[in-house]
């Protein structure tokens, strides 16, 4: 049976927040400035399958920081970078969680991140261009992306805005080969991150 720990048909990363509105055609009239990501509601989800007939284990790391620059009036001024820690994963199965770790090797390579260096806009949907590290290679990436309207808890509440989108990428590329030819090549990327405009930012407006 061929090891399954880094098979990642599907990985997202996901911030489990209040529904709100799709992005739409127009941006959002979110403030120009500087975003962070919130941390307490954000994780990285690694779905592992290609052994069919078994449940797929789902991988969660829940160390995450990043920040967003979003200016309405320069939309091509804009910059994303996210970056998860893989000493923080968790699994429904603590062996897995182990094998996971150990496969990541957080030691040598401590960090997974998203860095773009080009991030446009068509209104509210775009493309982040940019460039993965992940086990010690980088490699470029295109992302799809979506901003959509910020969300106010009360009049006083910090400001937030939702960033999401989807790409795809190679994991032998990443020097992650094992399972193949049994399972795909491919991993699907989807993320859904809260980003928050911290207090001094929001008193400078």
């Amino acid at each position: 049976m061929p090891d399954v720990l880094p098979i990642a048909l599907g990985l997202a990363l996901i911030a489990p927040l209040p529904a709100v509105a799709a992005a739409v055609d127009e941006p959002p009239r979110a403030s120009a400035g500087d975003y962070v990501l919130d941390g307490r509601t954000a994780s990285l989800v690694i779905r592992l399958s290609g052994l069919v007939g078994f449940p797929p284990p789902i991988l969660r790391l829940t160390k995450l920081e990043g920040r967003l620059h979003y200016d309405p009036e320069r939309p091509d001024r804009a910059s994303v970078e996210v970056a998860a820690d893989p000493r923080s994963v968790q699994a429904s199965h603590n062996p897995v969680a182990h094998r996971a770790q150990a496969l990541f090797e957080p030691e040598k390579f401590p960090t997974i991140r998203f860095a773009s260096r080009t991030l446009t806009w068509d209104g509210a949907r775009g493309e982040a261009k940019g460039e993965l590290t992940f086990h010690g290679v980088t490699r470029p990436m295109t992302l799809a992306v979506a901003l959509a309207a910020p969300r106010r808890d009360g009049e006083d509440a910090e400001e937030r805005v939702r960033f999401t989108g989807h790409g795809r990428l190679k994991r032998s590329a990443f020097g992650l080969a094992q399972g193949r030819p049994f399972v795909s090549d491919t991993v699907g990327l989807t993320f859904d991150l809260e980003f928050v405009k911290p207090p001094a930012a929001q008193a400078a407006r």
